[in-house]
């Protein structure tokens, strides 16, 4: 399968469930190497699409997941499909419920789309514009929007900034526009880079600020950095949180989500293995975010 598409697993559930069942799917979908979910409402139900890479989907996985939810009592609106997805299809598919949505209290996300007729932001706060283009974090995601609230608390000014598995490069913007001196953006998806910096040219930031890396943490070099997200699931972030401890000042600050709520414990465990120590914590809906120290 060629690398223009993507499959996608599309799972709707009933017009009664109120999400009782996001936490034991995600659970599910936490042991498989996927891109991300497109969580959205069609015809008054809820619908998942999770999408993976070519040639990274397992075979049976509509089958297995429908054992999994029928083993715990949970119904769905009708059989998990799979589809094939262009990936110039994502686009136009976050561009029918992609809206502003205030991500904290100086933190606003905003489509793309919709930046000639946003007012500016007020004294203190910013406006983040987004273009979905084909890379993950629009700031929807509950991941994304707990990365921004721990920003917005934890950055003062002047800092240096990692971004781990950077994506359309929100989070890299969101903290040089809060003040930030600069920072590196890395993921090991070609495909977003240009996005990335789309992005960046959108919210006028100087394109020395941010520079972005296609490549996995080695990438990186030095050790100077005051502060560094990680926000992907729990699988693909336990392997990095060494190799970023080594790149951050002592005292510095790892801003980590992408784990669910019943993951905290075991996370913070990792964490300590890794000569952090726990300063903060968010949670929404059922996932987790965590602050933690460079010690």
């Amino acid at each position: 399968m060629k690398r223009n598409v993507w499959k996608a697993l599309i799972i709707t559930f009933p017009q009664d469930d109120a999400g009782e069942s996001e936490e034991i799917f995600s659970a599910f979908f936490s042991r498989f190497d996927i891109c991300g979910i497109h969580d959205f409402t069609a015809d008054g139900r809820r619908v998942w699409g999770v999408y993976f890479e070519s040639g990274k989907m397992p075979a049976n996985l509509a089958d297995d997941f429908r054992r999994e939810a029928e083993s715990r009592g949970i119904r769905l609106a009708r059989p998990p499909s799979v589809e094939v997805v262009p990936r110039e299809d994502w686009h136009s598919n976050w561009r029918a419920y992609f809206k502003p949505l205030t991500a904290s209290a100086r933190i606003r996300v905003i489509p793309a789309w919709d930046k000639s007729k946003t007012a500016p932001a007020p004294p203190g706060a910013v406006n983040i514009f987004i273009e979905p283009g084909m890379a993950f974090g629009t700031g929807t995601h509950a991941t994304t929007r707990l990365c921004l609230m721990l920003a917005d608390k934890c950055i003062r000014g002047g800092e240096r900034i990692i971004d781990a598995g950077t994506g359309s490069a929100i989070l890299a913007i969101a903290a040089v526009k809060l003040g930030a001196r600069s920072a590196i953006g890395f993921d090991n998806d070609p495909d977003i880079e240009e996005n990335a910096r789309i992005n960046i040219s959108l919210n006028d930031v100087e394109p020395h600020r941010i520079r972005i890396l296609v490549g996995g943490v080695e990438s990186v070099s030095g050790r100077e950095f005051d502060l560094a997200f990680c926000n992907m699931l729990s699988v693909n972030f336990t392997p990095l949180l060494s190799p970023i401890r080594t790149l951050l000042k002592p005292g510095a600050t790892l801003i980590l989500s992408g784990f669910l709520l019943t993951e905290t414990e075991e996370i913070q465990e990792r964490l300590a293995k890794a000569g952090y120590g726990i300063s903060g914590f968010e949670s929404l809906e059922e996932w987790g975010a965590l602050a933690a120290r460079a010690t």
